[in-house]
C-alpha cells in the first residue's frame, strides 16, 4: 500500500488559512472584515446622501428665487415681521426701561 503525500507551499498555506478561519481567531477576523465593509458602505451612502441633499437644496433655492415665488415670499415675510417686530420692539423697550428704573432705584435705596 502506497501513500502519496504531496506537500508544497501552496497546499500548506491553504490548510493554514482554513485552520485559522475555522478557529475563534478566524471568526474575529470575519467580524472585523464585516464591520469594515459596513463602514465603507455607510461612507458611500453618506456621500450619496449629501449629494442628493445638495441637489435638492439647489433646486428649491432656484424655485424660491424665481420671480413667481420670490415676491410672494418677500410679502409673506414682510407681513409677519411687521407685526412681530413692533410687538417685540415695544416689549424690549419697556423691559429695558423697567430694568434701568429698578437698577437705579436699588442702587439709590441701598
Amino acid at each position: 500500500m502506497d501513500i502519496k503525500l504531496d506537500i508544497n507551499p501552496e497546499s500548506i498555506q491553504e490548510e493554514v488559512v482554513r485552520a485559522i478561519l475555522a478557529s475563534s481567531l478566524g471568526n474575529n477576523i470575519k467580524t472585523v472584515i464585516d464591520e469594515q465593509i459596513k463602514e465603507l458602505s455607510n461612507t458611500y451612502n453618506k456621500a450619496l446622501k449629501i449629494e442628493v441633499q445638495h441637489a435638492i437644496t439647489n433646486h428649491i433655492t432656484a424655485i424660491l428665487r424665481s420671480e413667481e415665488y420670490s415676491n410672494k415670499l418677500k410679502d409673506a415675510v414682510s407681513a409677519k415681521l411687521a407685526s412681530s417686530i413692533t410687538d417685540e420692539f415695544l416689549d424690549t423697550v419697556v423691559k429695558t426701561a423697567f430694568e434701568k428704573i429698578e437698577k437705579n432705584y436699588s442702587s439709590s435705596y441701598y
